[in-house]
């Protein structure tokens, strides 16, 4: 694609934007736009006036302003890169700040869940010890009416119990 571009050579010619207002009040007498292209991406235009000379941007001038117009694309794309660069770097840095938040709030979450843990073990250990205790003393009373019980037959099978009545008969 080549690179198109609007010359005036001289204003007091007749030319294609001859019925433009504002060209025709300039005083200019040599007008030139190229187009800013980077790998044939438009990013601007270059337009300069020069209201002392007429065809004053002769051949060689447009080439030197040519390569200027593609070394001034190639800075607008670098500016626009570092500025998307630059956004991204913030949005990192913000999305960072927000992981590390959600980073301690979860590990506040996992010490209070943590310290319950503990809590309820704890507890849960209490009630084992208390459980084993009620078993043992349980078991102990268990044992100690079995043998009151068997202490009782003993004693009433004894003939112990017809020498108190008898005891009491001598009284």
């Amino acid at each position: 694609r080549t690179r198109e571009h609007v010359l005036i050579g001289d204003t007091s010619k007749p030319h294609p934007f001859a019925s433009d207002a504002y060209l025709a009040n300039s005083g200019a007498r040599s007008v030139l736009c190229l187009p800013l292209l980077r790998q044939e991406r438009f990013s601007g235009a270059l337009y300069l006036e020069n209201d002392l000379a007429a065809n004053a941007f002769n051949p060689a001038r447009l080439v030197l302003l040519g390569h200027l117009a593609s070394q001034a694309a190639i800075s607008i794309e670098n500016a626009r890169l570092y500025e998307d660069v630059q956004r991204a770097r913030t949005e990192l840095r913000q999305a960072n700040e927000e992981l590390e938040q959600r980073v301690e709030e979860r590990t506040h979450e996992l010490k209070q869940a943590q310290a319950r843990l503990v809590d309820t073990a704890r507890k849960v250990g209490m009630a084992e010890v208390a459980s084993n205790v009620l078993h043992n003393v349980g078991n102990v009373l268990t044992s100690a009416v079995v043998n009151l019980e068997v202490m009782r037959k003993a004693v009433g099978s004894l003939r112990v119990g017809r020498v108190k009545q008898a005891a009491a008969l001598l009284l």
